[in-house]
């Protein structure tokens, strides 16, 4: 026995006592996917001869859930939208399908028991962890308490790298062979507030874009008035990073010292057209008077 036995142990007893609530997390993912996304077809109609990637093109069709014969169906056909470089000659591109997305989610699920466990083997002062800290991180670890060390050189030594991706690889399997329909009906009241909120979340940005793009707008009218009455000419459409040293830093400087708001004078470099270089726009969005 050792410590990283003990934490195969521990991470299994503890997955299992919370088994429901991974079956909740993957129902409600699965009922966000299937409420907030269309189908994807991938199209090899436009392949050149040196590459058979292919293309994604958007159905615009909702996912029907009675298409599959179960959940891992779904998973293995159906794609995400997304694509990562393959790194292999005549393919450039490989497309996800939804199968990724469960890993990385099932993955991270497993990590977040990880601190509970490891806060019962300090309660329990386990042997196991006690010898590895005395013996091979004492320079590191100050003591039980720095539990967020402890959790990083775990991590950092591997000691959890093999049995975690085999449980959630046993995980997934255990889903692979349900009817989507139980799933998504588990998953689909979650998934609604979600993406209920979310949109509202959307429009109070929006909202608070047009404003700050509003009070952007003024600023610039002003700096533009300024511009004229001291260099008396127009001011240039695009705006490089002399021009801004020269001449445009000082008249922020000055509405600034006239009341501006420094955070609103930073939205010009946000919200206005104006045709500013990458340098300037960053400049004008860190201005702080």
């Amino acid at each position: 026995m050792n410590l990283e036995k003990v934490l195969e142990e521990q991470l299994k007893v503890k997955y299992k006592e919370n088994i429901n609530n991974y079956i909740q997390l993957v129902s409600n993912w699965f009922a966000y996917s299937i409420l907030d996304n269309k189908k994807y077809v991938l199209d090899n109609s436009l392949d050149p001869i040196w590459d058979h990637s292919g293309r994604l093109v958007s159905t615009h069709e909702s996912f029907v859930l009675n298409d599959y014969e179960n959940f891992g169906e779904f998973l293995e056909n159906e794609y995400t939208g997304d694509s990562i470089a393959s790194f292999t000659s005549g393919c450039g591109l490989y497309y996800t399908t939804y199968d990724e997305p469960l890993d990385y989610l099932t993955l991270e699920w497993l990590n977040t028991l990880v601190k509970p466990i490891i806060n019962d083997l300090i309660k329990n002062k386990n042997k196991y962890l006690l010898e590895w800290i005395v013996e091979e991180k004492r320079d590191i670890i100050s003591g039980l308490e720095d539990i967020d060390s402890i959790i990083e050189e775990i991590y950092d030594d591997d000691l959890m790298a093999d049995f975690i991706y085999v449980y959630s690889l046993g995980l997934i399997e255990r889903l692979r062979p349900i009817h989507p329909t139980f799933l998504f009906a588990r998953g689909k009241d979650e998934a609604i507030k979600t993406i209920k909120n979310e949109r509202l979340e959307e429009e109070k940005k929006k909202k608070e874009n047009s404003i700050k793009r509003e009070k952007a707008v003024l600023l610039w009218e002003k700096v533009k008035k300024l511009y004229h009455l001291k260099h008396s000419e127009a001011m240039t459409n695009r705006i490089e990073k002399p021009l801004y040293d020269q001449k445009i830093k000082s008249l922020l400087v000055e509405i600034h010292k006239n009341g501006a708001d420094a955070k609103e004078i930073q939205y010009i470099g946000e919200f206005i057209s104006c045709n500013f270089s990458n340098s300037v726009r960053g400049l004008i969005g860190r201005f702080k008077g």
